[in-house]
């Protein structure tokens, strides 16, 4: 009991000192549990991708969590050796010392996870409304689980048994003078090696170099690559802040012109002698502030591009595509669709069909094209290739090309104002002349297109359609010759305004015919199977966008307060030798410009080269728009530097006030 009441004692009489560490566990906890009662509810658990997607943010944020919580005790415990040394001087063994420290953090574990649970559950109701608005979801209530809150409630009993296991080891190894200097212990002056320094350099340069430079093949190989050089990014950085910035500091200091200044002197002779301590710092400020940018640029730009990449997807006036494949006799396949439609009772003519085949390649802008060495759907600059007879595009372009047996018409959207083909090839065997081709966007109105760019090949007839079509299938591989023609690679696509209650309708009788096989889209369809994904990807790109930038903030709030103290004593000399406040605040005010605002340079040009990758990533989802991603691109870092300004003066306010006393 006595141990018990000098614990709350101690945490009534320490608030100021725990303030930022419960703070931080409890919004971790909240933000945690929240994850996991939305993730765990019977609601979500009966979508496709959206569980998924959650139980990814409640890891990555339970790991960020143990990390920051660790931190932060890391802070607090330096505050409290001071007082335990004191109990230790009064007669208090370490061993009684270690118990108080252990009833004071399982007093605040147990209020963190108490007050936490009851946030979670109110703060998990509200950002279930904004997922399920993401979702356009409606009559959904969200149905708590209690084991929504068992994963939660054992990561941090764990968490903070752990912490308490190393206050106890901490208290034990250190004696009665260790506790009451370690507080105000600094740091030795450390060594500035500059071949690290260019290491990091080189790193960071080499990763930018990778992510301007545009890959032959996204494929899984390119991906790995991808996550070194995120690797070599993280490493680079932490080495530019250890070795670098300590050489610069050190040449400052050579430099006695700039050194023996008043402004200069003390910020520069501080930041030096804590270097070792403040670099990675500056370090885990720069990597959570890039990974804040990041994180919330890529999710915002992807579900920003989803009705664009629908609109893409489908004509104008129309809201499904039946596509029957395998086609080998048009006019059976008409009079097939025709028979379909009739019973769905359409309105008059408003539907159209086209023969057709297509494919996914990569194609290059050279004078011979050969399809049959083409990469495939892993490769970059992929398209979709549609090819079809004269008569066909006669129909839908209103232009007569005239075509021979070994003549073909191109278009590709990309290259189309100077397009270097003469011949396109399948191999060796089939080879024919190019005719360029200058119209071709009635194409898009009567096709499902995928959001990314097409290109166009027309054929004289039926005839060598079939030819074209299948001589390209066999050389991929896609229709073995021995079975051709159960395999035969023609589509028939039928554009068409359908209600909900006919697209249903469609469904079944699809289902049921046994002479074709079809493939259904539908644009409301598209529409949710879309933002079930891009709708739970901006939420948790939110969520833990938000728990990296509490993560930064808490570093530059703990290494400013920490030094605060650390440097009032030193000031305080300062002072009383002649300094005056107003030199001190200014003085103050260059150390922390450079504290705050290295790191956000730092940041800001990683996430400027990262935006290569995240460009090409999202092309590949097939739903880039460069001009949303520059505009998320331009107003997250707006609103972040904003924040971080905010951040920045309230802290060195902060600061400030320590020395003052």
């Amino acid at each position: 009991m006595f141990f018990l009441k000098l614990a709350l004692g101690n945490l009534k009489k320490s608030y100021q000192t725990y303030a930022p560490f419960i703070l931080s566990s409890v919004t971790l906890f909240v933000l945690l549990n929240t994850i996991n009662l939305i993730w765990l509810s019977p609601e979500v658990q009966a979508r496709r991708t959206t569980p998924v997607l959650l139980q990814f943010a409640f890891w990555v944020i339970a790991i960020f969590s143990a990390i920051i919580v660790t931190y932060s005790h890391r802070f607090l415990i330096k505050q409290r050796f001071k007082e335990f040394g004191l109990y230790n001087v009064l007669g208090m063994n370490r061993k009684r010392i270690a118990t108080i420290a252990s009833i004071e953090l399982a007093l605040v574990g147990f209020g963190v996870i108490l007050s936490g649970i009851v946030l979670a559950t109110v703060l998990a109701k509200f950002l279930y409304l904004i997922l399920v608005n993401l979702l356009q979801m409606e009559g959904f209530d969200l149905v708590i689980q209690p084991s929504g809150y068992h994963l939660s409630i054992l990561l941090f009993v764990t968490l903070f048994s752990g912490l308490i296991a190393l206050t106890g080891w901490q208290i034990g190894q250190l004696s009665s003078l260790d506790m009451l200097s370690t507080s105000r212990k600094g740091e030795k002056e450390p060594k500035g090696n500059v071949i690290l320094g260019l290491l990091g350099i080189i790193l960071i340069v080499t990763a930018y170099v990778f992510a301007v430079k545009e890959p032959v093949n996204f494929n899984e190989a390119y991906l790995k690559l991808i996550f070194l050089a995120v690797l070599a990014v993280i490493f680079g950085t932490y080495l530019f802040f250890v070795s670098f910035t300590t050489w610069f500091l050190k040449k400052q200091k050579q430099n006695k012109a700039y050194f023996y200044k008043r402004q200069h002197f003390i910020p520069v002779s501080q930041m030096l002698y804590r270097m070792k301590q403040n670099a990675f710092g500056l370090g885990n400020i720069t990597i959570l502030a890039t990974m804040v940018m990041v994180t919330l640029i890529a999710t915002s730009t992807i579900y920003f591009m989803v009705s664009a990449s629908v609109d893409q997807q489908y004509p104008k006036d129309k809201n499904t595509v039946i596509r029957q494949i395998f086609i080998t006799d048009k006019e059976k396949a008409a009079q097939g669709i025709e028979a379909l439609l009739t019973k769905l009772e359409p309105q008059p003519d408003s539907w159209s069909s086209i023969l057709h085949y297509d494919e996914y390649p990569s194609l290059t802008n050279t004078e011979v094209l050969d399809l049959a060495t083409a990469e495939d759907y892993r490769a970059v600059n992929r398209v979709q290739l549609i090819i079809i007879t004269a008569e066909e595009y006669k129909r839908l372009e209103g232009i007569e090309l005239d075509l021979d047996e070994h003549t073909v018409g191109y278009y590709h959207q990309t290259f189309s104002k100077d397009l270097k083909t003469k011949t396109i090839a399948i191999g060796t065997e089939t080879v024919y002349a190019v005719k360029p081709i200058t119209a071709a966007t009635s194409i898009r109105q009567n096709l499902y297109m995928e959001p990314r760019p097409y290109a166009l090949i027309v054929v004289k007839d039926m005839e060598r359609l079939a030819e074209f079509a299948m001589h390209y299938a066999i050389s991929k591989g896609y229709a073995p010759a021995s079975n051709a023609e159960q395999n035969f690679p023609l589509s028939y696509s039928t554009t068409v305004q359908l209600t909900s209650d006919q697209y249903q309708q469609l469904q079944n009788l699809t289902y049921q015919d046994k002479d074709y096989s079809y493939i259904l889209n539908n644009r409301e369809e598209s529409i949710q199977d879309n933002l079930s994904f891009t709708g739970t990807f901006i939420f948790i790109g939110f969520i833990i966008g938000m728990s990296f930038l509490l993560g930064a903030c808490l570093i530059m709030y703990f290494k400013q307060i920490s030094e605060g103290y650390e440097d009032k004593k030193a000031y305080k000399v300062l002072q009383e030798i002649g300094m005056s406040p107003k030199m001190v605040k200014k003085t103050i005010s260059s150390q922390v410009w450079i504290i705050f605002f290295l790191p956000l340079i730092v940041s800001v040009s990683h996430v400027s080269f990262a935006l290569f990758l995240i460009g090409r990533i999202i092309r590949e989802m097939g739903i880039l728009d460069n001009q949303i991603l520059l505009q998320m691109t331009g107003i997250t870092m707006a609103s972040f530097i904003f924040l971080y300004f905010i951040i920045y003066r309230l802290t060195s306010r902060a600061y400030y006030k320590i020395i003052e006393r």
